[in-house]
Protein backbone atom coordinates (compact mmCIF):
# COMPACT_ATOMS: atom_id res chain seq x y z
CA UNK A 1 0.00 0.00 0.00
CA UNK A 2 2.25 2.55 0.83
CA UNK A 3 4.51 1.67 -2.56
CA UNK A 4 1.02 2.71 -4.61
CA UNK A 5 1.06 5.78 -2.00
CA UNK A 6 4.50 6.98 -3.84
CA UNK A 7 3.23 5.90 -7.16
CA UNK A 8 0.27 8.34 -6.72
CA UNK A 9 2.15 10.69 -5.16
CA UNK A 10 5.00 10.98 -7.78
CA UNK A 11 1.88 10.37 -10.63
CA UNK A 12 0.16 13.77 -9.31
CA UNK A 13 3.03 15.90 -8.96
CA UNK A 14 3.88 15.55 -12.84
CA UNK A 15 0.28 16.32 -13.51
CA UNK A 16 0.46 19.66 -11.60
CA UNK A 17 4.03 19.99 -13.95
CA UNK A 18 6.27 19.88 -10.99
CA UNK A 19 8.86 17.88 -11.29
CA UNK A 20 10.27 15.19 -9.24
CA UNK A 21 13.97 16.78 -10.14
CA UNK A 22 13.58 19.61 -6.98
CA UNK A 23 14.01 16.91 -4.62
CA UNK A 24 17.42 16.15 -6.04
CA UNK A 25 20.49 18.43 -4.79
CA UNK A 26 20.98 20.79 -6.76
CA UNK A 27 24.39 21.43 -9.25
CA UNK A 28 26.57 24.17 -8.34
CA UNK A 29 27.12 26.79 -10.81
CA UNK A 30 30.56 28.34 -11.43
CA UNK A 31 30.65 31.84 -13.33
CA UNK A 32 33.86 32.33 -16.21
CA UNK A 33 34.53 35.58 -18.08
CA UNK A 34 37.08 34.56 -20.02
CA UNK A 35 37.07 32.28 -23.13
CA UNK A 36 38.59 29.59 -21.50
CA UNK A 37 38.74 27.31 -18.04
CA UNK A 38 41.15 26.90 -15.58
CA UNK A 39 41.56 23.81 -12.44
CA UNK A 40 41.37 27.34 -10.28
CA UNK A 41 37.55 27.81 -11.53
CA UNK A 42 36.62 23.95 -11.00
CA UNK A 43 38.64 23.77 -7.03
CA UNK A 44 39.27 25.77 -4.33
CA UNK A 45 42.12 25.64 -1.58
CA UNK A 46 44.75 24.74 -4.65
CA UNK A 47 48.26 25.72 -5.56
CA UNK A 48 48.56 28.88 -7.87
CA UNK A 49 50.24 26.19 -10.12
CA UNK A 50 47.42 24.17 -10.16
CA UNK A 51 45.28 26.61 -10.22
CA UNK A 52 46.85 27.83 -13.13
CA UNK A 53 46.76 24.63 -15.57
CA UNK A 54 44.14 24.34 -18.46
CA UNK A 55 40.92 22.60 -18.43
CA UNK A 56 39.10 23.04 -21.53
CA UNK A 57 37.27 25.88 -23.24
CA UNK A 58 34.75 27.26 -21.72
CA UNK A 59 30.91 27.76 -23.31
CA UNK A 60 29.60 30.46 -25.04
CA UNK A 61 28.49 33.82 -23.97
CA UNK A 62 24.89 33.03 -21.82
CA UNK A 63 25.38 29.21 -22.04
CA UNK A 64 27.15 26.83 -19.64
CA UNK A 65 28.01 23.19 -19.49
CA UNK A 66 28.30 20.36 -17.05
CA UNK A 67 31.64 19.20 -15.59
CA UNK A 68 32.45 15.86 -14.02
CA UNK A 69 34.06 15.19 -11.18
CA UNK A 70 35.88 12.28 -13.29
CA UNK A 71 36.20 14.71 -15.77
CA UNK A 72 38.68 17.08 -13.25
CA UNK A 73 40.37 14.26 -11.74
CA UNK A 74 41.24 12.79 -15.35
CA UNK A 75 42.76 16.32 -15.71
CA UNK A 76 45.18 16.55 -12.81
CA UNK A 77 46.01 12.76 -13.74
CA UNK A 78 47.75 13.91 -16.91
CA UNK A 79 49.13 16.72 -14.86
CA UNK A 80 50.65 14.48 -12.51
CA UNK A 81 48.95 16.11 -9.60
CA UNK A 82 47.31 14.38 -6.33
CA UNK A 83 43.68 14.04 -6.27
CA UNK A 84 43.47 12.63 -2.79
CA UNK A 85 42.50 16.53 -1.10
CA UNK A 86 40.68 17.25 -4.38
CA UNK A 87 37.20 18.73 -2.88
CA UNK A 88 34.29 19.22 -5.67
CA UNK A 89 30.77 18.29 -6.12
CA UNK A 90 29.66 15.27 -8.24
CA UNK A 91 29.12 18.07 -11.08
CA UNK A 92 29.83 21.47 -11.66
CA UNK A 93 27.63 23.96 -13.77
CA UNK A 94 30.30 25.85 -16.02
CA UNK A 95 28.28 29.15 -16.94
CA UNK A 96 29.93 31.59 -18.91
CA UNK A 97 29.62 35.41 -18.26
CA UNK A 98 28.28 37.87 -20.93
CA UNK A 99 27.44 41.21 -21.71
CA UNK A 100 24.94 42.78 -24.48
CA UNK A 101 26.46 45.23 -26.57
CA UNK A 102 23.39 47.00 -28.17
CA UNK A 103 23.06 47.49 -32.25
CA UNK A 104 23.31 51.66 -30.59
CA UNK A 105 26.74 51.66 -29.15
CA UNK A 106 27.47 48.88 -31.70
CA UNK A 107 27.10 51.43 -34.46
CA UNK A 108 28.85 54.37 -32.16
CA UNK A 109 32.20 51.90 -32.21
CA UNK A 110 31.94 51.53 -35.84
CA UNK A 111 31.86 55.20 -36.60
CA UNK A 112 34.60 55.74 -34.32
CA UNK A 113 36.73 53.17 -35.99
CA UNK A 114 35.73 54.85 -39.54
CA UNK A 115 36.46 58.01 -38.43
CA UNK A 116 40.00 57.04 -36.97
CA UNK A 117 40.96 55.67 -40.90
CA UNK A 118 39.73 58.23 -43.32
CA UNK A 119 40.92 61.94 -43.43
CA UNK A 120 39.38 64.37 -41.67
CA UNK A 121 37.80 65.90 -44.96
CA UNK A 122 35.88 62.55 -45.81
CA UNK A 123 32.26 62.78 -44.24
CA UNK A 124 30.14 59.85 -42.32
CA UNK A 125 26.79 59.92 -43.77
CA UNK A 126 25.90 56.62 -42.59
CA UNK A 127 26.75 53.50 -40.97
CA UNK A 128 24.57 50.61 -40.22
CA UNK A 129 24.96 47.32 -38.18
CA UNK A 130 23.14 44.28 -38.24
CA UNK A 131 21.92 44.19 -35.11
CA UNK A 132 23.24 44.16 -31.21
CA UNK A 133 25.78 41.21 -30.44
CA UNK A 134 25.92 38.91 -27.32
CA UNK A 135 29.46 38.81 -26.00
CA UNK A 136 31.89 37.81 -22.98
CA UNK A 137 32.17 40.09 -20.17
CA UNK A 138 35.77 43.02 -20.92
CA UNK A 139 36.12 46.13 -22.32
CA UNK A 140 34.58 46.10 -26.01
CA UNK A 141 36.15 47.33 -29.09
CA UNK A 142 36.11 47.14 -33.20
CA UNK A 143 38.86 47.04 -35.25
CA UNK A 144 38.40 47.22 -39.32
CA UNK A 145 40.73 46.10 -41.90
CA UNK A 146 43.83 48.12 -42.13
CA UNK A 147 44.12 47.88 -45.43
CA UNK A 148 40.45 49.12 -46.52
CA UNK A 149 40.46 51.16 -49.44
CA UNK A 150 37.73 53.62 -48.94
CA UNK A 151 35.61 55.25 -51.65
CA UNK A 152 32.52 57.50 -51.71
CA UNK A 153 29.12 55.89 -51.40
CA UNK A 154 28.06 52.75 -49.80
CA UNK A 155 30.57 49.88 -49.04
CA UNK A 156 30.85 47.28 -47.17
CA UNK A 157 33.51 46.23 -44.49
CA UNK A 158 34.10 43.30 -41.83
CA UNK A 159 34.25 44.70 -38.49
CA UNK A 160 36.27 42.79 -35.96
CA UNK A 161 34.64 42.84 -32.69
CA UNK A 162 37.36 42.50 -29.61
CA UNK A 163 37.18 42.03 -25.85
CA UNK A 164 39.80 42.62 -23.51
CA UNK A 165 41.86 42.85 -26.83
CA UNK A 166 41.04 39.51 -28.31
CA UNK A 167 38.73 38.80 -31.57
CA UNK A 168 35.61 37.29 -30.39
CA UNK A 169 33.59 38.23 -33.87
CA UNK A 170 33.53 39.32 -37.26
CA UNK A 171 30.76 41.05 -38.39
CA UNK A 172 29.93 42.95 -41.91
CA UNK A 173 28.29 46.18 -41.64
CA UNK A 174 27.53 49.33 -43.69
CA UNK A 175 28.96 52.70 -44.29
CA UNK A 176 28.49 55.79 -46.30
CA UNK A 177 30.94 58.28 -46.88
CA UNK A 178 31.06 61.67 -48.69
CA UNK A 179 34.18 62.60 -50.12
CA UNK A 180 35.10 66.17 -51.20
CA UNK A 181 34.72 67.01 -54.81
CA UNK A 182 38.32 65.99 -56.21
CA UNK A 183 40.57 68.37 -58.23
CA UNK A 184 42.86 71.60 -56.93
CA UNK A 185 42.06 73.84 -54.09
CA UNK A 186 42.20 71.98 -51.21
CA UNK A 187 40.16 68.56 -52.40
CA UNK A 188 41.49 65.13 -51.50
CA UNK A 189 44.13 63.85 -54.68
CA UNK A 190 45.46 61.12 -52.86
CA UNK A 191 43.36 58.35 -51.72
CA UNK A 192 44.15 56.23 -48.45
CA UNK A 193 45.67 52.50 -49.55
CA UNK A 194 47.30 54.68 -52.63
CA UNK A 195 50.82 53.61 -54.17
CA UNK A 196 52.86 57.01 -53.92
CA UNK A 197 56.42 58.29 -54.59
CA UNK A 198 58.28 60.00 -51.49
CA UNK A 199 60.90 62.02 -52.10
CA UNK A 200 63.37 62.59 -49.54
CA UNK A 201 65.00 65.74 -49.02
CA UNK A 202 67.99 66.12 -47.29
CA UNK A 203 70.41 69.93 -47.95
CA UNK A 204 70.87 69.78 -51.92
CA UNK A 205 70.17 65.54 -52.21
CA UNK A 206 67.09 63.93 -53.12
CA UNK A 207 66.13 59.94 -52.91
CA UNK A 208 63.13 58.51 -53.60
CA UNK A 209 60.78 55.74 -53.28
CA UNK A 210 57.75 54.07 -52.56
CA UNK A 211 55.38 54.38 -50.12
CA UNK A 212 51.42 53.40 -49.39
CA UNK A 213 49.66 56.04 -48.26
CA UNK A 214 48.15 55.24 -44.61
CA UNK A 215 45.51 58.57 -44.89
CA UNK A 216 43.64 60.98 -47.96
CA UNK A 217 45.47 63.98 -48.47
CA UNK A 218 44.88 67.33 -50.42
CA UNK A 219 48.06 69.40 -52.31
CA UNK A 220 50.02 70.79 -49.61
CA UNK A 221 48.73 68.98 -46.69
CA UNK A 222 50.30 66.30 -44.66
CA UNK A 223 49.57 62.47 -44.68
CA UNK A 224 51.12 59.08 -42.59
CA UNK A 225 52.39 56.70 -45.33
CA UNK A 226 54.12 53.56 -44.46
CA UNK A 227 57.43 53.15 -47.16
CA UNK A 228 57.93 49.48 -48.38
CA UNK A 229 61.52 49.07 -47.20
CA UNK A 230 60.17 50.20 -43.86
CA UNK A 231 57.66 49.42 -40.56
CA UNK A 232 57.43 52.63 -39.25
CA UNK A 233 55.18 55.59 -40.28
CA UNK A 234 56.63 58.85 -41.81
CA UNK A 235 55.15 62.12 -42.73
CA UNK A 236 55.13 63.61 -46.09
CA UNK A 237 53.68 66.62 -47.93
CA UNK A 238 51.32 66.19 -50.84
CA UNK A 239 52.87 67.25 -53.73
CA UNK A 240 50.29 65.47 -56.37
CA UNK A 241 48.35 62.54 -56.47
CA UNK A 242 51.31 60.32 -56.83
CA UNK A 243 54.05 62.03 -54.93
CA UNK A 244 54.64 63.44 -51.42
CA UNK A 245 57.83 65.32 -50.61
CA UNK A 246 59.47 64.88 -46.41
CA UNK A 247 62.74 66.85 -45.46
CA UNK A 248 64.74 65.53 -43.26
Amino acid sequence: MMNLGKILCVLSLSLLGISTAVFAAEVPTVGVAQDRIYMGDLLRDVSPEVARLYFGPAPKPGQSRLVSRREVKNRLERARVSTKTMQMPARLRIKRLSQSLSEVKFSRLVRRSVKSAISSGVIIKDVRVPGGLLLGQGEVSVKLNKRARYRDGWQTLMAQVHVDGAKASAVPISVRLKWPDRGDGGSIVVERGAQVTVVVRKGGVAIKTRALAQEAGAVGGFIAVLPQSGRKLIRAKVLNANTVEMHL
